[in-house]
């Protein structure tokens, strides 16, 4: 049977603490993994405190995590409300810049409990001894879909694997109803109502409300209150046959280019986070132009998911 945790409900958990370098962070608790049950899902939101930084680190589940106020950076990547960002297990993001003024909230959800940040300056001989590691990230903005009828949904571009991995973005107008996702081809799905309201057992809840599909239960259904709702639903990829990363890709621009030149270039990726930089393609948001050659790109830069130095590159085929 699905889960539902209101924020009301939650925030009566809220701990608040200043951390050394004198910022504060707060948690509010959804649902607890306790150690005598490593099984259970964990989900809370974390409050991160105007000009706090969370160093570059790691954790040994596959994580959502969901920015639903203030801003910053998530390696080199803006914050801002909605944005999903899903790391499999043992990759390395960050560091987390919370915005000087607003702060940055965000849900962290996990299909199963995690001991905790395991911070890469002195944890990363323990991640290089990972066997068979397949690191992978992204960070995708949720676009809820503009329809005029009573239920729609979109996917969020990006948040895919084989193994099933999925994010969905639901928007339903005033008193209607629709089925989640289907969370059987996963190791469990989160739905998180960030805009209006649900409507479950009778009772209508606002935003911030959570719910948790275990994998094999029947879809969800979504019913929404007055001010309607928009929602996102996560799946979680299958924890096993994991067999490989997501293929690296080109940018359509340089498939299409086809010359003699184009192939020669070559793609570098981070032996970290897996990051691909593509020679052919350059990073023309952080000032790199297409055709930038590997040694042109300048020695102070470093990967925008996970913040390593160009020496932990290694060129890679595709």
């Amino acid at each position: 049977m699905a889960i539902v945790v209101s924020y009301d409900e939650a925030i009566l958990s809220r701990k608040q603490r200043i951390r050394d370098d004198g910022n504060w962070t707060a948690r509010v608790d959804y649902l607890v993994s306790p150690p005598d049950a490593p099984e259970r899902p964990q989900a809370f939101i974390s409050e991160q405190g105007p000009g706090r930084h969370l160093p570059t680190h790691f954790h040994y589940t596959d994580q959502f995590q969901v920015f639903i106020r203030g801003g910053g950076t998530n390696g080199h990547h803006p914050i801002s409300p909605y944005q999903v960002h899903f790391a499999r297990k043992h990759t390395p993001y960050g560091p987390l810049n919370a915005d000087q003024d607003t702060g940055c909230w965000f849900f962290t959800l996990r299909p199963r409990r995690d001991p905790g940040a395991q911070y890469l300056s002195e944890n990363r001989e323990k991640l290089e001894s990972i066997p068979n590691r397949m690191p992978w990230q992204i960070s995708a903005d949720v676009r809820f879909p503009a329809d005029s009828i009573a239920a729609s949904s979109a996917q969020i571009e990006g948040v895919d694997d084989e193994r099933g991995l999925a994010g969905t973005a639901i928007s339903l107008r005033s008193n209607a109803s629709t089925l989640a996702p289907s969370a059987q081809n996963s190791d469990g799905q989160y739905i998180v109502v960030l805009e209006g309201s649900i409507v479950y057992g009778g009772k209508e809840f606002d935003s911030k409300t959570l719910v948790y599909v275990a994998p094999g239960e029947a879809p969800f259904e979504l019913v929404s209150g007055a001010k309607g709702m928009q929602a996102v639903a996560l799946n979680f990829p299958r924890a096993a046959s994991c067999s490989a990363n997501p293929p690296a890709q080109r940018s359509p621009a340089a498939q299409e280019a086809g010359d003699e030149a184009d192939r020669e270039f070559n793609v570098w990726a981070c032996v970290l986070c897996s990051f691909v930089y593509d020679e052919a393609e350059g990073l023309p948001s952080e000032g790199i132009a297409p055709g930038t050659r590997w040694e042109d790109v300048p020695e102070e830069w470093c990967c925008p998911d996970c913040s390593a130095k160009k020496s932990d590159f290694e060129m890679v085929k595709i």
